[in-house]
């Protein structure tokens, strides 16, 4: 069983869009008008459309940040930096459903741990320039939690990058959440 070290930490930042949507967005953020992504199957609601998407200019050797999203093969997680310069990403995903976890482009640094239940991803991912990441599959959990860090610190919010929209967290602490079904 591997030991994960939790931290305390209060999900800050969670607005609501929308009617009944609950999902991070930037903190200057006006409510969405948009509609939430259909995903069938799953009969714990729809995700937000903030989420969905490979950012289009995602490349390695962006300015530091954090970049999410969501598309038909399940969710990822990538990190990059500035060339030249070592960065240290670490941080948690917490889901409400058990998860499948990928490393992507990895080197022997990395480290990704996983809690017995198969809800709790922590990782540790050593950055030169390139890019790294996860890929995971939550199979319709009503939330995802992420506790980001670079080097130790609470990321800035502003280089979390969620989906193909850009949008921002209000923290380095969020959860998204899926929009319940209408009955």
């Amino acid at each position: 069983m591997t030991t994960i070290v939790r931290r305390t930490t209060a999900v800050l930042g969670a607005l609501a869009l929308g009617t009944s949507l609950a999902v991070v967005a930037t903190p200057a953020a006006q409510a969405s008008t948009t509609t939430p992504t259909t995903t069938t199957g799953c009969a714990t609601g729809t995700l937000p459309d903030e989420i969905t998407g490979r950012p289009a200019d995602f490349t390695a050797g962006l300015s530091s940040g954090y970049w999410i999203w969501k598309d038909s093969n399940g969710w990822h997680l990538r990190v990059t930096h500035k060339p030249g310069t070592r960065a240290v990403y670490a941080g948690t995903i917490r889901t409400s459903a058990q998860t499948t976890v990928i490393g992507v482009r990895n080197e022997a640094r990395d480290r990704v741990w996983r809690s017995a239940d198969r809800k709790t991803t922590a990782f540790t991912l050593v950055n030169y320039g390139g890019i790294d990441g996860l890929d995971f599959t939550p199979r319709c959990s009503e939330r995802v939690t992420f506790t980001l860090t670079v080097n130790g610190r609470p990321i800035d919010p502003m280089r979390i990058h969620l989906g193909d929209s850009d949008s921002h967290p209000a923290a380095s602490t969020f959860t998204i959440s899926r929009i319940p079904l209408s009955a």
